[in-house]
């Protein structure tokens, strides 16, 4: 009889507690389908209760983290990780994975997202992010780029494509295939020149590409002068990083100075002068010290390497301009296409007619078939590096 009753109160209980749960989650729900988060919010929001009391998440301090992270990575030039060491330099330490987690989560463009409901809820929070930036954050994360020009240039027969002007009228010089009696030939043409005086003639594909790699083969700087403007750059980065060698030699003394207060801390123990929680105690500091003076000798080292890769990587660019946009594809192709001349150029009678906004690198170090170059005294040159 006993064991009866403590069953049925058990099952009381149980149903009851089965009610409660349900009647909350039920709540929830409703909460949820009003466009209101129940539980604590993400991160950039803090808890908060509009004038009904209902819940109404508001942005906090943190807000800007989430705003940059999503900024950095609708660029397509960020990793994830690299967006940390980014915030890492403005002070700010977040893992990458949580940054993986925040690109991901709708909240911030003011949607809320659930499997309890059957669809996406607008938010009754303000969102940080415009529903367009959330939308390009996605696209990079499904490893899609921005284009580097716009979709109408886009055709991998026809790198040039729009890219060059004609010279008679101003307007992009397009590119086609013509059909003959047995294959397909392909030409660049002007559609807006009339056919007299030479304007508006088709010029065979091979032909025009060439006249735009021989061009690139003109404005190639000198190896000689290359590998005195690579010296520029590492000698200024050198003598503009005295304080980094400071710094790292007063690391690695922090370092060496805790190994000997560890080997101190151990002998007072042995001594008996010191307890044996004092000595844990002493280690959690000592440890929390020695992981922070490492990570930051690995930035200072990392930061080295990635300027020497920098500027070897741009050397070798500047060396084969012609050749790497040669055997690139079209992506690449155009982007390189952008860099060297920021402007379009022009085209007629075979020759193409060169721009005065020729990327500041290359007017400084071509010799554009003269004997002497735009670098004439190292001294005198500036780079903007960090100091």
């Amino acid at each position: 009889m006993g064991k009866y009753v403590r069953n049925m109160l058990s099952a009381g209980a149980q149903f009851e507690n089965d009610q409660l749960g349900e009647r909350t989650q039920g709540g929830m729900l409703a909460c949820l389908m009003d466009g209101r988060w129940p539980w604590r919010p993400p991160f950039g929001y803090r808890p908060n209760r509009d004038e009904e009391g209902k819940p109404k998440p508001l942005q906090n301090e943190k807000a800007w983290i989430v705003l940059k992270c999503f900024e950095l990575m609708a660029t397509g030039l960020y990793k994830q990780k690299d967006i940390a060491k980014e915030l890492l330099n403005d002070g700010v330490k977040i893992s990458h994975q949580l940054i993986s987690k925040m690109l991901r989560n709708p909240f911030y463009k003011g949607i809320i997202e659930h499997h309890w409901l059957e669809g996406p809820v607008i938010g009754k929070h303000q969102g940080i992010i415009s529903e367009h930036l959330f939308f390009q954050v996605q696209e990079r994360l499904k490893g899609n780029k921005p284009l580097a020009v716009p979709k109408s240039r886009n055709n991998p027969d026809f790198p040039l494509r729009r890219y060059i002007m004609c010279h008679h009228c101003e307007n992009p010089i397009s590119g086609s295939f013509s059909k003959g009696n047995t294959t397909r030939r392909a030409y660049y043409h002007c559609s807006k020149c009339t056919k007299k005086e030479g304007k508006g003639n088709r010029i065979p594909k091979d032909i025009f590409e060439e006249e735009y790699y021989k061009l690139l083969k003109r404005i190639t700087p000198d190896p000689k002068i290359i590998k005195l403007f690579e010296t520029i750059v590492k000698d200024t980065w050198k003598r503009k990083q005295k304080n980094r060698v400071l710094l790292r030699s007063k690391l690695i003394s922090d370092l060496e100075n805790l190994e000997a207060r560890e080997d101190y801390v151990r002998n007072l123990v042995v001594i008996k002068e010191w307890e044996g929680d004092d000595l844990k105690k002493e280690k959690v500091v000592i440890n929390k010290k020695r992981q922070r003076y490492t990570e930051q000798l690995l930035e200072l080292d990392e930061l080295d390497n990635d300027m020497g890769k920098c500027v070897d990587y741009c050397t070798k660019f500047m060396s084969n301009i012609a050749d790497l946009w040669k055997d690139s594809e079209l992506d690449l192709k155009q982007r390189f296409q952008k860099l060297v001349f920021p402007r379009d150029l022009s085209y007629a009678n075979k020759t193409f007619f060169g721009t005065s906004k020729l990327n500041l690198v290359f007017k400084m170090l071509s010799t554009g078939g003269k004997k002497e170059s735009l670098l004439v005294a190292p001294g005198r040159i500036e780079l903007p590096l960090p100091g």
